[in-house]
């Protein structure tokens, strides 16, 4: 990790990335990442590839699967359109809007057509290419974290300090509670598609250093009875590790333990010394959570986990308080 966080270039203040993509099937894991970092900016983005709406399968791409696809193909579109905007010199003033999707559509319409299928595809339980995007670009200004964030689906970008975990991102689900989404099957409202007919939502945020931002798919977080707990879960692990390798590792362990689906995460640290500063940052806050959250979950009932939640997601909504 990088020893001074006093300049304002971006790669000096960023410590280090954490990537993590666990697959539940090797080789055909339907979730992919891209991050990249450079002078003027940097992207952390996940992509989550929607497998009940494309199971489809297509031989002129290996028999890979449509969701297989769409994910990496709208990944890379997301990096070549962020290293496109950078070699420009024009983030700073980079408006999110229809030229992403350009490029968006650009990368699907070429596997949109050069698939090879005899089956027509129709009705809403089955899409073309689809996946979901979470993307955090990020820029520095006046030493602080300037952060757009880009989602489409339920794929999430977060935020950590020590305040806590703060969702940034709005689940495009028919629930935007991120408990009750835990256990209710709801149906996706919006995901990326070859149609078109999607949107891509953008909400920009400035955040203070150090912290931590981050992006994940939902077998990161779907598969953990709280969100105090996913925020638990991701203290605890840097806690019992002795530098950034040993977290990483440590998260691709429980991730791979506790998850039934596939699972990304790209996570970017920006504004301390070393890693012992990490975790000298969030001593008092894992203390706090474990006692006001965790202990009181071991024996809680529905009625008090929900009561738990209200009062966490005070700080956890942070973010959204427009939305709420």
């Amino acid at each position: 990790m990088k020893k001074s966080h006093t300049d304002k270039s971006i790669t000096e203040l960023l410590d280090t990335v954490i990537a993590i993509n666990g697959e539940m099937i090797p080789k055909n894991g339907e979730d992919c990442y891209f991050y990249s970092f450079n002078e003027f900016a940097g992207m952390l983005t996940v992509c989550d590839g929607c497998g009940g709406l494309g199971a489809l399968k297509y031989p002129s791409f290996e028999n890979k699967t449509g969701a297989y696809i769409a994910a990496r193909a709208v990944a890379y579109a997301l990096n070549k359109w962020f290293n496109d905007v950078c070699e420009q010199g024009k983030f700073s003033n980079i408006l999110f809007d229809s030229e992403l999707k350009e490029f968006i559509q650009s990368e699907l319409g070429y596997f949109s057509k050069h698939s090879e299928t005899s089956i027509k595809i129709k009705g809403s339980m089955v899409r073309k290419f689809p996946t979901t995007i979470a993307s955090a670009f990020l820029s520095v200004k006046n030493c602080q974290l300037n952060t757009v964030s880009l989602w489409a689906g339920d794929s999430r970008v977060y935020m950590l300090d020590n305040k806590g975990l703060a969702q940034i991102s709005v689940d495009d689900l028919d629930s935007t509670d991120a408990l009750s989404n835990l256990t209710d099957d709801g149906v996706l409202k919006n995901v990326v598609s070859s149609d078109g007919n999607y949107l891509i939502h953008a909400v920009q945020n400035t955040f203070s250093m150090p912290c931590i931002v981050f992006t994940a798919t939902d077998g990161c977080f779907g598969y953990i009875s709280t969100p105090m707990q996913f925020e638990y879960m991701l203290l605890e692990s840097l806690f019992r590790s002795n530098n950034v390798n040993q977290w990483e590792n440590n998260l691709k362990t429980l991730l791979k333990e506790i998850s039934g689906d596939d699972h990304t995460m790209c996570m970017a640290l920006f504004g301390y010394n070393d890693f012992e500063e990490v975790k000298k940052y969030f001593r008092n806050r894992i203390e706090y959570v474990e006692s006001k959250y965790i202990r009181a979950l071991e024996n809680s009932d529905s009625a008090a986990k929900i009561s738990l939640w209200q009062d966490y997601q005070k700080d956890y909504y942070r973010y959204q308080k427009s939305e709420k």
